[in-house]
């Protein structure tokens, strides 16, 4: 997959990445190209290319390096919990990423929104969320900080 003729992030590209089956379906070399491309704070360009890299700690990943875990979502438990599960796949992702309409500006909204679900996830996991939070007022309340005190905007 190549960006397009003016080096810019399409429409296309996010088709093409959001039907991907897995994160190897994409070239190395355009994940990388892409992630340090997007106009965000480094720490969630960062958190991209541990996914593209697959090193963020789902189950699937930790059973695969040998480590003595039950493999299935901790959200759902209907699915292995892959990257591509938790962060799209899994009911609670889809319900996650449903609540919202495309935003107006803000390109890398779509990245906080990725952020917040992982971490959501990892409070779930780690049991340090007793009560199910408000996912879209907390990104949407991230979003309007990052993009308060970043450089990129």
């Amino acid at each position: 997959m190549d960006l397009s003729p003016s080096g810019e992030f399409t429409l296309k590209d996010a088709y093409h990445i959001a039907n991907a089956n897995d994160l190897k379906s994409m070239t190395r070399a355009y994940r990388e190209e892409c992630i340090w491309k997007i106009p965000a704070l480094p720490k969630i360009k960062f958190f991209l290319w541990q996914c593209s890299h697959e090193s963020i700690s789902v189950r699937v990943l930790l059973a695969n390096r040998g480590m003595n875990i039950f493999p299935l979502c901790p959200a759902c438990n209907s699915a292995p919990e892959t990257i591509i599960h938790a962060l799209r796949n899994c009911p609670k992702a889809q319900s996650f990423w449903n609540s919202f309409s495309p935003p107006c500006s803000a390109a890398s909204f779509y990245d906080t929104q990725l952020m917040v679900l992982w971490l959501h996830r990892n409070n779930l996991v780690f049991g340090k969320s007793a009560t199910q939070k408000d996912l879209k007022a907390e990104t949407l309340v991230k979003a309007a900080k990052m993009a308060k005190f970043s450089p990129l905007t």
